[in-house]
């Protein structure tokens, strides 16, 4: 059996990069919200249905799903949004309506990039 250091690091949680072969940006459908201590500080975590990773849900993200959805974490469950990587500020405050698959997707959230 060959060990890989490259399996020790790994993310449960999504970044940008992970959008990669997505052109930027996917869709994904919330199966639960949790709250997990990240770091020093306790976060929401999304997790979806068509991903085994999380989102953790920074300030302006927790804000904009509260906004959509409500604050109710419970009433999240279900709805779909879409993710999109940026390195533009600008545009991580300006969530935009998309058309996918046929349907309308509500909004997007950013991951911002790290420079």
């Amino acid at each position: 059996m060959v060990l890989l250091a490259s399996e020790f690091d790994k993310s449960r949680f999504l970044s940008a990069s992970d959008l990669d072969d997505h052109e930027g940006e996917r869709r994904f459908k919330i199966r639960d919200v949790t709250a997990e201590e990240v770091g020093k500080e306790k976060k929401l975590i999304v997790w979806f249905t068509n991903d085994e990773k999380g989102l953790v849900l920074n300030k302006t993200n927790n804000r904009v799903l509260r906004e959509k959805f409500g604050d109710d974490v419970a009433g999240w469950i279900g709805k779909i949004i879409v993710v999109f990587s940026t390195t533009r500020l600008r545009q991580f405050f300006a969530p935009r309506t998309l058309v996918a698959g046929g349907k309308d997707c509500p909004f997007t959230i950013a991951v911002r990039r790290r420079s």
